[in-house]
C-alpha cells in the first residue's frame, strides 16, 4: 500500500492548470496575494518551501484563505500540507483541520487528518473515527488508512474502542490490507495509553 499513499501524497501537489508563473528563490512578503500566487503555484516545490520558510508569517493569509468561500480544494489542501512541515505552534488552525474532516475533496479530508497526526490530541479524536469507514474510491482507502495512523498518536480510550466497534463492522470489509493496518493501529494506540497509564503510576 505505500506506493498508494505515495501516490496520493503527491496527489495533493500536482500541476494546476491555472497556476502563475514559478516564483523567486527568495520569500516574497507574506501578504494574502503572494501567498495565494505560492499556493497556486505549477509545481509547487519551490513554493511549497517558501511557504514553510515563512512559517508563521503567512499564518494571517492561511487564515484569509479558510475564510474565503471562493478558496478552491487545491489551496486548502496545500495550506494544510504546509502547516504539517511548519515546526512552530500551529494550534490555531485546529478547528479548521477538523473542518476539513468533511471536506467534499479527498485531498482535503487527507491532508487534514495527516496535520491532526501532528498537532491534534485525544481532544480532536473522535471526529478522525468517521473517516475509516471513508468510501470506496482508491483516494477514499488512502484517507482510511491515514485516519487509523492518526488515531494510533492522537487517540483515547474511547478511540480504542471505536476502532474494535469498526473492525466488528461492515466497513471495507473486503479490504483485509486495510483492515490489517487498522488493527495494527489499534493495538498501537492500546499499547501507547497502557504504558502513559503505567508511568503515571509510578509518579
Amino acid at each position: 500500500m505505500k506506493p498508494l499513499i505515495s501516490l496520493f501524497a503527491t496527489s495533493c501537489i500536482v500541476v494546476l492548470p491555472y497556476g502563475v508563473e514559478e516564483s523567486n528563490a527568495m520569500p516574497p512578503n507574506a501578504t494574502d496575494t503572494n501567498v495565494r500566487e505560492l499556493l497556486n503555484g505549477r509545481e509547487f516545490k519551490e513554493e511549497r518551501q517558501q511557504l514553510i520558510d515563512m512559517a508563521e508569517r503567512a499564518f494571517p493569509a492561511f487564515d484569509f484563505v479558510f475564510s474565503d468561500p471562493k478558496a478552491n480544494s487545491h489551496e486548502i489542501a496545500r495550506v494544510f500540507g504546509v502547516l504539517a512541515q511548519v515546526r512552530v505552534d500551529r494550534r490555531q488552525f485546529l478547528d479548521h483541520a477538523i473542518v476539513g474532516l468533511a471536506h467534499s475533496d479527498a485531498s482535503v479530508r487527507w491532508a487534514a487528518v495527516r496535520l491532526l497526526e501532528d498537532i491534534g490530541s485525544s481532544d480532536e479524536a473522535s471526529p478522525v473515527v468517521a473517516l475509516l469507514s471513508d468510501g470506496e474510491k482508491v483516494a477514499d482507502k488512502v484517507i482510511a488508512y491515514a485516519a487509523a495512523k492518526t488515531l494510533s498518536v492522537i487517540g483515547g480510550r474511547r478511540e480504542v474502542t471505536a476502532m474494535d466497534a469498526w473492525l466488528l463492522g461492515s466497513a471495507h470489509r473486503d479490504d483485509q490490507h486495510l483492515r490489517a493496518h487498522v488493527k495494527k493501529c489499534r493495538e498501537e494506540l492500546d499499547k501507547r495509553l497502557k504504558a502513559a497509564a503505567k508511568a503515571k503510576a509510578k509518579r
